[in-house]
């Protein structure tokens, strides 16, 4: 992490992995890999006013070994992954049509910020979400595109977001407002 700001970044990059092992002592025998990197970039000096370019990308894969409790799979859908879908409700389902997760999920979009109050640390941003999860292969994809309202307040930042989805089926679970006590990118 080299960002300039803790809630609202205006230069920098953040990037993170993880490896988790289960496999000593209990029932559980697994491997879950994942990889994120998230970029901040200003616009400022092209603009005549605070413009904060951001993108994220996240990739994970989860190698079942043994027995993998349904919670270690991958679910897209909600707050960091892609906006404008219920928590969770973008995945591989089995013959009853029961989310079962996935193996791989592949997460990626663009958003753009700018302040609607510097002093207060109010800011617009405009997003696009994309996001693919897959049982054997990534083969199960949903995007959306939105905007969000964040505000770092005395109790910590708020993130008001209203999202809709792009190309959505009619069995998908929408979520078009979401309200996050925390950073919503």
């Amino acid at each position: 992490n080299n960002t300039d700001d803790h809630f609202f970044p205006q230069h920098g990059m953040i990037l993170s992995a993880s490896l988790l092992y289960a496999g000593i002592g209990g029932t559980q025998r697994f491997l879950k890999n994942r990889e994120s990197a998230r970029f901040y970039y200003s616009l400022e000096d092209k603009f005549d006013i605070t413009t904060i370019l951001k993108y994220k990308i996240t990739y994970g894969y989860l190698k079942e070994i043994g027995y993998t409790p349904l919670n270690e799979r991958f679910y897209l859908g909600g707050l960091g992954t892609v906006r404008g879908y219920d928590y969770g409700s973008i995945s591989p389902k089995d013959s009853q049509g029961t989310l079962i997760g996935g193996k791989y999920e592949f997460i990626t979009g663009p958003e753009i910020s700018t302040p609607i109050s510097l002093k207060n640390r109010l800011w617009l941003s405009g997003f696009i979400d994309y996001g693919v999860v897959g049982e054997n292969s990534l083969n199960i994809s949903r995007s959306s595109y939105g905007i969000a309202v964040n505000w770092v307040t005395p109790m910590g930042p708020l993130s008001f977001i209203w999202a809709w989805p792009i190309k959505s089926k009619p069995t998908d679970d929408l979520q078009k407002f979401e309200f996050n006590i925390g950073t919503s990118f």
